[in-house]
């Protein structure tokens, strides 16, 4: 594998180029493939905010500091990355594209006209030459994709190459992500995939407009409760994750879960997640409570549920997520401390408190783990 970096660009005609339609940022349309170029430059205008490129480059020229990323397939020189900065480039060379799409462009002087004229390509052989810096610049670059966008990428690397031997972490690594993200993302989307294939939910069904917040489903299967409720066994986060992670027993209430995460036009249902904090943790904490879930079931009111859990439960869990929230917001705002040393023992005095806090639990769960086998133990002999 050459890489990227050891390619040499070249100038190339932006007309000879074509759009990706494979193209993570397309990966909330279900039928990309199928998209015409006019169709990929207008959801480029809708989407990725074409037009403040548009304006830029119309009033200083096409700026070639960074080669565009090429692929040859079935004949086409295929677009890996840069695909937003050439549907520009479409929009400022022909008119008829710009009015069509209702896309302003400003008058442009000769100068700014040559620059569109070429653009600096580099051509890799394969997609697979070019994945590892295309999913670092928009994973942790300074273009990023949103999570569904990213996950749709990772996840389709790991297909290409899991035969391969390479698994989640190896393409973790390469995209710069040290926090288990993309295993996260990539394993919620098998999930997500099975309800699609099962026609238990569809991307344009969710009740809100807007960016799809994929990040509720994969921060939500991260608490075993929501699992359990989807018949999720075992280890979560693995290197070579399920396809099919939810059994068919279970099925129903994955089409559940995504609508009160989604909501559905279909039904006419709102969503029951309106903040991701703290709704989500509120959410997996009714999954473990039959009664509290029988009324989400016929309410779809979270809070309703929330307040037939146990009130000792309630409350602690209340002041943890709560605790969680205050100690994001000083980490965010941490350039604002003046070195006072009442403020550091506080923050001290806390640390140990979670300490302690930690150990109360681990016991408390170490007990409840041993009390249910033996339960079942029991069960299994009577």
């Amino acid at each position: 594998m050459r890489g990227v970096g050891l390619h040499v660009p070249e100038p190339v005609n932006p007309d000879l180029l074509a759009f990706d339609p494979r193209n993570p940022r397309l990966a909330e349309l279900a039928n990309a493939s199928q998209l015409d170029e006019l169709g990929v430059i207008k959801y480029l205008r809708d989407e990725a905010d074409l037009g403040e490129l548009v304006q830029s480059i119309a009033a200083d020229g096409y700026l070639d500091f960074e080669p565009l990323i090429t692929c040859t397939e079935r004949k086409k020189r295929i677009v890996l990355e840069g695909n937003r900065r050439l549907a520009a480039l479409r929009v400022l060379r022909n008119k008829n594209i710009a009015s069509e799409l209702g896309i302003k462009v400003p008058p442009m002087s000769a100068a700014v006209r040559a620059s569109l004229g070429q653009v600096s390509a580099i051509e890799v052989d394969t997609r697979n030459e070019a994945r590892a810096y295309i999913g670092f610049k928009h994973v942790n670059g300074p273009h990023r994709w949103d999570s569904y966008a990213k996950a749709r990428y990772a996840q389709g690397w790991y297909k290409e190459v899991r035969d391969d031997g390479f698994g989640l972490n190896d393409i973790a690594a390469r995209m710069g992500d040290t926090n288990d993200t993309i295993p996260r993302m990539v394993s919620a989307l098998y999930v997500l995939d099975q309800a699609i294939s099962a026609d238990l939910f569809q991307l344009d069904d969710r009740k809100q407009r807007g960016p799809f917040g994929f990040s509720h489903l994969y921060t939500a299967l991260m608490y075993p409760t929501v699992r359990s409720f989807l018949g999720i066994t075992g280890q979560w986060l693995m290197d070579h994750p399920e396809e099919k992670p939810v059994p068919k027993s279970k099925i129903e209430n994955l089409g559940l879960l995504l609508v009160w995460l989604y909501g559905s036009k279909r039904q006419d249902v709102a969503p029951v997640i309106r903040a991701q904090n703290p709704d989500v943790k509120r959410l997996a904490d009714v999954l473990d409570t039959p009664a509290a879930v029988v009324v989400l079931r016929e309410g779809r009111d979270l809070s309703a549920a929330y307040d037939r859990l146990d009130r000792g439960k309630n409350k602690f869990s209340a002041h943890v997520v709560a605790a969680d929230q205050s100690l994001e917001n000083a980490l965010l705002t941490v350039s604002g401390y003046d070195g006072s040393e009442e403020i550091l023992a506080l923050v001290k005095a806390a640390h140990d408190n979670v300490i302690s806090l930690i150990k109360l639990m681990e016991s408390k769960h170490a007990t409840n783990h041993k009390n249910s086998k033996q339960s079942g133990s029991r069960r299994r002999n009577a």
